[in-house]
């Protein structure tokens, strides 16, 4: 599933996606320059036996596909769902 800038958004305002996990330098605009410069996919939708859904992040750069980042989400709560909802 590919993710729109609300859902990349989504990911970064509830900690799924930071600055460590992307190992990126924290400089004003870095943020936008993820959203606006990779691809972003979730694969691989799974639930857990506690019910929580987690899947694998895939970020491909879209100037250079050999380059990406790929990592698995374990979401919280509802989280999943509400990430779905930003995608309408």
């Amino acid at each position: 599933m590919k993710l729109n800038k609300s859902q990349k958004q989504f990911l970064f305002e509830h900690c799924y996606v930071d600055a460590q996990v992307l190992d990126a330098a924290v400089e004003p605009g870095w943020m936008n320059y993820f959203i606006r410069c990779f691809n972003w996919k979730l694969e691989d939708v799974k639930e857990r036996w506690s019910g929580q859904k987690y899947a694998t992040l895939v970020l491909e750069d879209k100037d250079d596909k050999e380059f990406n980042y790929k990592f698995t989400i374990i979401f919280q709560d509802n989280d999943y769902m509400k990430l779905l909802k930003a995608g309408k």
